[in-house]
């Protein structure tokens, strides 16, 4: 049975053949806006949703004013994103210094179905191979921006986020205080220039 396989399909075809799809490991881009550029190239492979849509996600702000634009409303994606050639397209240039970034969101999903008996179509497979390996990026660029601890640290993520952003609040806080003071003193030195110069009036 083996022998009659491999007479079939010659050793070697399962592996040899078919290129690589998915060489780099990029699924993240980042722009920082000039207010011209309009297109904004995508440099990693993406598929299509089944209405169309690239599966992309595009966040656009400054600071901690964020946005997720939406695709047909604020931009469109043109080239063949399949293919790593992307880009997308902003009728108006978004404003000078405005930050973009475009990840890929490919759905957690395995919509392939292998039938026995029917021919093993390797071009299907290597496309399932790609979407499983753009979902670990995925997840791999998520890993990258999340707070980890020590192996063999019992602290809590959780509780470490709250604690630092109780510190962060209390700061913020401070800094508040710290302003309101600093009016009150100049409100106060202002008031006595006033008076001083009232006082010297009624002197000469």
């Amino acid at each position: 049975m083996l022998s009659f396989f491999c007479n079939r399909l010659p050793v070697g075809r399962l592996f040899m053949e078919g290129k690589v799809t998915l060489l780099s490991d990029v699924s993240k881009i980042n722009y920082i806006a000039d207010g011209v550029t309009t297109e904004f190239p995508v440099p990693f492979k993406f598929f299509n949703n089944k209405d169309g849509t690239a599966q992309l996600k595009v966040y656009c702000g400054s600071g901690d004013d964020i946005v997720i634009l939406e695709e047909g409303t604020d931009y469109t994606v043109a080239g063949s994103g399949i293919e790593a050639s992307g880009k997308l397209v902003f009728a108006d240039p978004p404003a000078e210094n405005v930050k973009l970034a475009v990840l890929r969101q490919k759905p957690f999903l395995q919509e392939a179905d292998y039938i026995n008996g029917q021919l093993f179509d390797m071009e299907e497979v290597e496309v399932s191979f790609d979407g499983v390996y753009m979902n670990l990026q995925e997840l791999q660029e998520q890993m990258s921006r999340a707070l980890l601890v020590d192996p063999l640290s019992g602290d809590d993520p959780q509780n470490i986020i709250e604690t630092v952003l109780g510190y962060k609040n209390a700061a913020q806080k401070a800094a508040n205080q710290a302003i309101e003071a600093a009016n009150q003193v100049q409100a106060t030195v202002d008031a006595l220039g006033t008076l001083a110069d009232e006082i010297n009036g009624e002197v000469i």
